[in-house]
């Protein structure tokens, strides 16, 4: 049961992290395509810059990187418990030969 449990932290706490990473990365990636599309900054007809400003884009990768923040305590409780269980049963298999 605690194994289950271990797994089960674990790969959420993975999942969450995981996908915090990727949209934070998502947003840089977006905010240097932008840059690479249009290096000079090119306005529009209204004359307002085509391209989002830097500041919602970092505030954005913020909110990100909180969220992946967020599964790492259940990705670091998870894998501890799991490392637990397997030393156990791996001491237990031991045990029992000798």
């Amino acid at each position: 049961m605690r194994t289950l449990m271990a797994v089960t932290l674990f790969l959420v706490g993975l999942c969450v992290t995981l996908y915090g990473l990727g949209m934070a990365i998502a947003e840089l990636v977006g905010l240097y395509q932008g840059a690479l599309n249009d290096p000079l900054g090119a306005q529009d007809v209204g004359g307002a810059q085509a391209v989002e400003p830097a500041k919602v884009v970092g505030d954005r990768m913020w909110r990100s990187a909180l969220i992946g923040m967020a599964g790492l305590p259940l990705l670091i409780i998870g894998s501890v418990m799991l490392s637990l269980s397997v030393w156990r049963r791996l001491r237990r298999a031991l045990t029992q030969k000798g």
